[in-house]
């Protein structure tokens, strides 16, 4: 993926995308309650929004991410492995790399990293 200054992982234990650059968004709502984020870690940190991003590949394909999550104060940019492949994305991890793939074309390979 092109990087932006806190890079992006693919988690495939993370059930929603989560950004904290809220410049990303291509489409933004503030969120209307006080929702939290639970992380793997037993923290949490406040939902300050969610709305639409456009995530370009280095391959210079782009995929739209919906409801992605802005907490502002998370270390590193999530995309949900789990949600991509209810998007009919297959993602496969291979050695030292990854490769994500829609019906055939690849869209990504890289470090899973």
């Amino acid at each position: 993926m092109v990087s932006d200054a806190k890079g992006w992982w693919i988690d495939t234990g993370a059930t929603r995308h989560i950004c904290s650059d809220k410049n990303l968004f291509s489409e933004f709502h503030p969120a209307d309650s006080e929702e939290k984020l639970y992380m793997g870690n037993s923290s949490s940190s406040v939902v300050e929004g969610k709305g639409t991003m456009k995530m370009k590949f280095t391959s210079g394909k782009v995929i739209t991410l919906l409801d992605v999550l802005y907490v502002p104060d998370i270390r590193k940019n999530l995309v949900s492995g789990p949600l991509l492949n209810k998007k009919g994305f297959k993602l496969v991890f291979e050695s030292d790399k990854f490769v994500l793939t829609k019906r055939w074309h690849v869209h990504r390979e890289g470090v899973p990293y």
